[in-house]
C-alpha cells in the first residue's frame, strides 16, 4: 500500500548538530576501523572519550563528565534507553542550535558514533540469521545493532537491511517487516514524497515501526556515504514522527533482564 508525502520544506531541515556529528565520521576513517576480537565488545574508556568529544562538538552544557560518558557508551551496548533520556533531561545547546532533534537524540547519535570508531569497517555483506533464529531480520548478525535502513539493489531490486553501526548489509525477503516479520501488504505502508526518487519511508502497522527505504537499481554494492544516508535529515520523517501509532526504532535492542 503506498500513500503520497505531501511536499515539504527542505529549507528549514538544515540539522547542523548531525552535520558537526558526522564530521566525526572523517576522524574515525583516519584511524584503525577495523576492530580486533568480537564488535559486540567496547572499549568504554575510549568511547567516553569519543562522546564526550563529540558533545563538547554540538555545543552541550553542561558537559558530560567521564563517568557519565562511560554510562552512555555502557547503555547503548546494553540498548537501554533509560540513561539518554535522563542525562537529555539536564543539559541544553546553545539558543542558535537549530537541529530540531532533542538532547537525548544527540547523545545516543554520540554513542552511536564511539561504536563506529571501533566496530565500523567498509560496507560487506555478511550472512543473514540463521533460519529458527528469534532474531528479527533487522537486527544485525555481525554486531546486533538494529537496521534503520533497508536498501533495494540491482536490477531485480534485492533488498537488504544495512547496520548503521559496523557497515554490515545482509539479504532479507523481498516482503514483509524486518522488525516483527508481518508479510501482509494491507500492514506495510509506503509513503513517497514527490520530489525523493528513489527513497520512501515504510511504515508497519503491525509493530508500529518505521525505516527508510532506498532504491538503488544502479548499483550492486552499497555507495561509500550509506550510513550518511542513514542518519541524515529526511523532512518528510517529520509527518511521521508527530503520529502516536510511530514508534521510533533504536539505535540496539533492549537486553533481556
Amino acid at each position: 500500500m503506498t500513500t503520497p508525502i505531501p511536499p515539504t520544506d527542505t529549507t528549514t531541515s538544515t540539522n547542523s548538530s548531525i552535520a558537526r556529528l558526522l564530521g566525526e565520521i572523517a576522524i574515525d576513517r583516519q584511524e584503525s576501523v577495523v576492530p580486533a576480537g568480537l564488535s559486540g565488545k567496547l572499549d568504554l574508556a575510549r568511547a567516553a572519550a569519543t562522546i564526550r568529544r563529540c558533545t563538547q562538538s554540538a555545543g552541550l552544557s553542561p558537559a558530560l563528565t567521564i563517568a557519565e560518558a562511560e554510562e552512555l557508551a555502557r547503555a547503548f551496548v546494553d540498548g537501554d534507553d533509560g540513561p539518554f533520556g535522563r542525562y537529555g533531561a539536564g543539559h541544553s545547546f546553545p539558543p542558535t542550535e537549530e537541529s530540531g532533534l532533542e538532547v537525548d537524540e544527540v547523545l545516543a547519535l554520540c554513542a552511536l558514533l564511539a561504536a563506529r570508531e571501533q566496530w565500523a569497517r567498509g560496507a560487506h555483506s555478511v550472512e543473514p540469521p540463521t533460519s529458527g533464529s528469534d532474531e528479527p531480520n533487522a537486527v544485525c548478525p555481525e554486531c546486533g545493532s538494529l537496521a534503520r535502513l533497508e536498501i533495494l539493489l540491482g536490477q531485480y531490486s534485492e533488498r537488504y537491511s544495512v547496520c548503521p553501526v559496523c557497515n554490515a548489509y545482509w539479504r532479507i525477503a523481498r516482503v514483509g517487516c524486518p522488525h516483527c516479520g508481518e508479510r501482509d501488504g494491507h500492514h506495510l505502508v509506503v509513503y513517497t514524497a514527490e520530489q525523493r526518487t528513489g527513497r520512501a519511508l515504510v511504515h508497519c502497522l503491525s509493530c508500529r515501526r518505521v525505516w527508510r527505504r532506498l532504491e538503488l537499481r544502479g548499483h550492486t554494492t552499497p555507495p561509500d556515504d550509506l550510513f550518511i544516508r542513514t542518519f541524515e535529515p529526511w523532512p518528510e520523517e517529520l509527518l511521521l514522527d508527530q503520529r502516536d501509532e510511530v514508534l521510533p526504532v533504536p539505535l540496539r535492542p533492549a537486553k533481556a533482564k
